[in-house]
Order: C-alpha cells, then structure tokens, then sequence
C-alpha cells in the first residue's frame, strides 16, 4: 500500500467513487432513464458502474495514476448527465435534490482523490510521497 492509499482523506474519496460506480451499475433498476430516453441509456450507465468499479480495483491494487484518472473522468461524465434532471420540468422536488446531494458528494469525491492524480515523486527516498523530510 503507498502512501497515498493510507491517506483517510484519499481513502474517503475512493469510497465515494466506489459507491457512485456502484449506484451507476444499479442504475437501470434504482433510476431508470425516463422514457423518451434513447434506449442506450441504461446501458451506458451500467457499463460506466462496471467500468468504474474495474479501474478502482486496478488503483487500488497497482496505484496506477491511469486508473484514477478514468474513474474521475467517468464521475465527471455522470456528473454531466446528472444535470440533465435539472432542465426536465416533469422530475420532481426530490429528484432534483438527490441530483443537488450526487453532483455536490462527486466534486468532493474527486477533490479528495486529487493527490493521486499527481506526478509521482522523482525522489528514490520517497519523502515527497510520505511527507517525511
């Protein structure tokens, strides 16, 4: 385990995106898309859940800075369809908040895990990364 992954802050952000690629891979069953969706929809955000859910795993057992990246772009990408409930006019008060609570718990999930994203240190002792002098 690096450095990185002991960090609770960073380890927080990963639950977030855990449980967000989760709900993602649920989706067609806990938030279908409307109707007057294209078909595609349910699918796309099924195969971002797993996708997610996959790069984790590999961050979390490489520390691949790759991984990362995809799963703060995927949250990115359903960050952006989430905003489409915001221009419905038929969703409701309480979908709009949960879209409020999903958009606001993703921006802090990817602050969180921004340390990750970095460079990685170029110093062989590792003193960047653990924060030793």
């Amino acid at each position: 385990m690096t450095a990185l992954t002991r960090r609770p802050s960073v380890l927080t952000g990963v639950v977030l995106l855990a449980l967000f690629g989760l709900v993602d891979l649920l989706s067609p069953w806990i938030f279908p898309a409307p109707a007057d969706a294209p078909a595609i929809a349910n699918t796309l955000t099924l195969v971002f859940g797993v996708l997610a859910l996959v790069v984790l795993g590999v961050w979390l057992a490489t520390g691949a800075r790759w991984a990362m990246w995809v799963s703060v772009v995927i949250r990115v990408i359903g960050a952006v369809f989430s905003v489409m409930a915001f221009t419905d006019p038929t969703v409701s008060t309480g979908f709009v908040v949960a879209n409020v609570v999903y958009l606001v718990l993703s921006v802090v999930a990817i602050v969180l895990v921004v340390p990750t994203l970095r460079a990685p240190s170029r110093d062989p002792g590792g003193t960047a990364l653990t924060g030793q002098v």
